[in-house]
């Protein structure tokens, strides 16, 4: 009997969880893509609700998806709801309640430091502040050019592109994979490749791209693109505000990664598109966490995965390297 009020309890969180993504894009079927599930899918979990709570959330006379009155209330509640079913997912993620207090050095690369930011906030968060985690950034090839050297009472995070064949082969198994991503076409909500399902990557010949500056990004984005004639990035940039302009404004189009998606979502106004030849990477620790404070925060970052994103875990399976 528990268990199934368990299982009706995580149903209910998670159709709360896609209706606010429905709410932010203004579309079930971007935000079908954006959680990873078919758009068949994303409408049975939004009637769902409606038929559970005796409410309709959505205007249905209207030509464009809007929230009803007592829609936009729900929405509200929502968001409180969901926030501390994620706060209580942390706290289930944390294996152990008392442990040092020094700081703990994480080791990591600019683009999972980003990418990575809620997973490094809940871990804050969970010990009350109490931890100060103190990042340095590296490039991939640097923490890995000090492989096997790694020191002990550091954790290092890495990303690692499923055809860096080299560095998997150097590395071994001293790289502990927790979770897999793949790269994504961004676009702005009006360009005409919005409500694609997939696209090829060689319908990208021609199109104009613009791509945030960071080395791991731009050497996905450079795989992809490899053997594309006439497909090339237009315009690297560093600046996020100029790089949504450009999407939105002169409907060039970029790139993100599903982990990404699915940690931090979208910016008001993109959307998300499955790439048919996309390349994926692994998120994971490099080496042995051997202090008490590293082995606590590496058990705490595989069981955050698991506990948090156990859906999106089953759409990217970890696969042998």
């Amino acid at each position: 009997m528990a268990a199934g009020i368990a299982k009706g309890v995580l149903v209910r969180i998670e159709s709360l969880m896609l209706f606010l993504r429905v709410v932010e894009s203004g579309s079930i079927s971007r935000a079908a893509r954006e959680s990873f599930i078919s758009q068949q899918g994303a409408s049975a979990a939004i009637k769902g609700l409606e038929q559970d709570f005796g409410i309709e959330l959505f205007d249905r006379a209207s030509s464009r998806l809007q929230l009803t009155a007592r829609g936009r209330r729900f929405a509200r509640e929502a968001e409180q709801v969901v926030a501390a079913y994620r706060r209580m997912q942390a706290v289930a993620a944390l294996d152990s309640d008392v442990g040092p207090s020094e700081p703990l050095r994480i080791v990591t690369t600019p683009h999972a430091l980003h990418v990575l930011a809620p997973v490094f906030d809940a871990y804050r968060h969970i010990n009350d502040g109490e931890i100060p985690l103190l990042f340095t950034e590296e490039s991939l090839f640097d923490i890995v050019e000090t492989f096997p050297g790694l020191m002990p009472d550091v954790v290092y995070v890495i990303n690692l592109p499923t055809f860096m064949r080299d560095i998997i082969g150097r590395i071994g198994a001293s790289f502990e994979p927790v979770v897999v991503s793949e790269l994504m076409l961004c676009c702005s909500a009006d360009s005409p490749l919005a409500d694609r399902k997939r696209i090829d990557a060689h319908e990208l010949a021609g199109v104009p791209i613009v791509c945030y500056n960071e080395a791991l990004l731009i050497r996905l984005v450079s795989h992809v693109l490899k053997d594309i004639e006439g497909a090339d990035i237009y315009v690297q940039t560093s600046n996020l505000e100029l790089l949504g302009e450009m999407m939105e404004r002169q409907h060039m189009v970029s790139f993100t990664d599903s982990l990404s998606v699915q940690l931090n979502g979208l910016t008001g106004g993109q959307c998300v598109v499955p790439i048919d030849g996309s390349v994926r990477f692994t998120t994971g620790i490099l080496g042995s966490a051997e202090s008490e404070q590293a082995r606590r925060f590496a058990s705490f970052f595989k069981r955050f995965f698991r506990t948090t994103c156990a859906n999106y875990l089953d759409r990217y399976p970890i696969e042998p390297q």
